[in-house]
């Protein structure tokens, strides 16, 4: 009888510490900058006031180039397919992305990460703004998670980004 209290007291004990979630690391703030190479297969196919275009782009994103001091950044190389969705009406121009990202986040060794980047113009694609995410990582970019904003551009050609990433345990 006693050994069957200890067994019990003992997995009385044991089963919540089994149950405690696990916490990721504390999200760092990135931001730097990103060029794109678009490749897209014009005219594409009307449908109404819509035009929808499907494109590929090749995407550069690196830290800062003003010299401002980073505690992270994101610098690799990703590859993104997604419809451009142009209203030829009001001259709003809509996509949502989705591809795979080579590189390192945080100084991570490399690895390779699903990355997804949603965007808007409403002035005939002068000037962009929109949300990327990045997660589903292998190598060094196991466990990596990340959301932020992105805009531009700017007089170079480049964008801008910033937001926060971790890496689950």
């Amino acid at each position: 009888m006693k050994k069957l209290l200890r067994l019990l007291l003992l997995v009385c004990m044991v089963l919540p510490m089994a149950s405690l979630p696990a916490y990721a690391e504390i999200p760092t703030e990135v931001h730097g900058n990103f060029t794109y190479e678009p490749a897209c297969a014009f005219p594409g196919e009307a449908l109404g006031v819509n035009l929808f275009v499907p494109c590929t782009d090749t995407e550069t994103w690196t830290e800062p180039l003003d010299g401002t001091p980073t505690t992270g950044y994101v610098d690799g190389t990703a590859w993104t397919e997604y419809w451009l969705i142009w209203n030829t009406r009001s001259e709003v121009l809509v996509f949502s992305s989705q591809g795979e990202f080579d590189g390192s986040v945080l100084g991570s060794d490399r690895g390779i990460a699903e990355v997804r980047l949603t965007g808007i113009s409403k002035d005939g694609a002068k000037q962009w703004q929109g949300t990327w995410l990045i997660g589903q990582g292998s190598g060094g970019l196991e466990g990596v998670h990340g959301e932020g904003t992105w805009y531009g551009p700017d007089d170079e050609g480049r964008f801008t980004y910033d937001g926060l990433v971790h890496f689950d345990p």
